[in-house]
């Protein structure tokens, strides 16, 4: 055995090649050490270091997953207080059912034309009339009694229509068409599709299906509120229901191309009316917003600043300045050395960004003047002029909210993506 090297002897045989123990009468009966076929079993020290090591590292990565999997789950279940997805789909569901109606029947009185169907603008006229105003503005029961103030203006019983509905034309500006000279006398005029103007009628929701027929009537009348130089049709419908404490944001939009047909689509958006209903939503958010904290972040960058004081006196603005490039280059280091190290690192601005959003959305929700125009519309303490700027300004307040809970989901979705992979990441050695 080489002096120079420590050995640890993991299984000792006290028998040497022959099956005879070792002892001092070994040498007597002439066999020697050289005689053996080969030293017992055996472990360098340094190899042994290395195992334990190595031992460490798994119990160490273990955590890891094991934490890594207890954030995912903690954050998909506080998820689902600000984003119910079965509530969600029941309220988008019972809307879209009513006015995105499709099928490929035969349209007679019985069956109107479909949204789905629509090809042109007769058509439009025709589902504005057979569909979206009997369904919309509703003031009497299946049995022509007039209901009462509260059940006006229900779609699919439970959804209330809130401030006023939104018909909203954009019409394409007229001009020369840019062809050959001998083909102008033929078509002389076309629409430029990058020069449009948009204009907006807004029917109020208590509005009675009479009253609605007549202001669309007029419009048809008029011969140009849809024509040939129409590019879209978008209708909004914003609905309030009680049952789910939600609102909802219905879209249906009709795009004229130029081949000459039809395009119909719809979206629905739907919110929680309160995104903190009570405490202890509030008090679970605020778990997960400080499980997902960079609190080891913290104690490094003071220490750093400490340590940099001490050696570069932080007098001047200029000492102050290269402190925070040398700490974001750290940062930047440490962070991004590779894509799953970005990954791992970036999880806690994801899920803070959604929760920002969630906080926004609350309180463009809670907004003291959003609420007022809400309470003045139903209960109709404004007249002339007001009344049109007050469901504007609801309009818009809606259209704004569905565009944050847009933005929620879409940090939702990549909050679960990055977590997902961190998970992923845990298990590379």
């Amino acid at each position: 055995m080489p002096l120079g090297e420590l050995y640890l002897v993991l299984s000792p045989d006290p028998c040497n090649a022959s099956g005879q123990a070792d002892g001092p009468n070994a040498a007597g009966n002439g066999t020697s050490d050289s005689s053996k076929s080969s030293l017992p079993p055996s472990i360098s020290l340094q190899d042994a270091r290395d195992v334990l090591w190595h031992d460490k590292n798994h119990a160490r990565d273990f955590r890891k997953i094991v934490v890594a999997l207890i954030s995912f789950g903690i954050f998909v279940t506080a998820l689902f207080q600000h984003i119910p997805t079965q509530t969600m789909y029941d309220q988008s569901r019972g809307v879209s059912s009513m006015l995105a109606t499709s099928g490929g029947d035969t349209v007679t009185d019985d069956s109107p034309v479909k949204f789905l169907n629509i090809g042109t603008i007769p058509d439009i006229f025709d589902w504005l009339n057979d569909t979206f105003v009997p369904e919309v503005f509703v003031a009497e029961d299946y049995n022509g009694n007039a209901l009462p103030e509260e059940g006006r203006g229900r779609i699919a019983m439970f959804n209330q229509v809130l401030g006023a509905v939104s018909f909203q034309v954009t019409h394409m500006q007229l001009q020369d068409c840019k062809t050959q000279s001998f083909l102008r006398k033929l078509y002389p005029s076309c629409y430029d599709a990058g020069s449009a103007t948009t204009d907006e009628l807004l029917i109020n929701f208590d509005s009675n299906t009479t009253a609605a027929w007549a202001t669309l009537a007029e419009k048809r009348a008029s011969g140009d509120w849809l024509d040939f130089s129409t590019q879209q049709l978008l209708i909004t419908v914003v609905t309030l229901n009680g049952e789910l404490q939600g609102y909802l944001v219905t879209k249906l939009q009709l795009d004229f191309n130029e081949g000459g047909f039809i395009t119909p689509s719809y979206s629905t958006t739907p919110a929680l009316s309160n995104q903190y209903p009570n405490t202890r939503t509030i008090v679970l958010d605020i778990l997960v917003v400080l499980w997902f904290s960079p609190w080891m972040l913290i104690p490094a960058v003071a220490s750093f600043t400490i340590r940099y004081d001490r050696t570069h006196s932080l007098t001047s603005r200029r000492q102050v300045k290269e402190l925070c490039r040398k700490i974001c280059q750290a940062i930047g280091y440490w962070t991004f050395p590779d894509g799953w190290m970005a990954i791992d690192v970036l999880r806690g601005p994801i899920v803070h960004a959604f929760y920002i959003t969630v906080v926004v959305t609350h309180v463009a929700m809670t907004d003291s003047t959003f609420r007022e125009n809400l309470e003045a519309l139903r209960y109709g303490e404004q007249v002339g002029s007001k009344i049109s700027e007050t469901l504007a300004s609801v309009t818009q307040s809606f259209t704004h909210i569905a565009y944050l809970t847009v933005l929620m989901r879409l940090l939702a979705t990549a909050a679960v993506l990055v977590l997902g992979l961190r998970i992923l990441n845990t298990f590379r050695y």
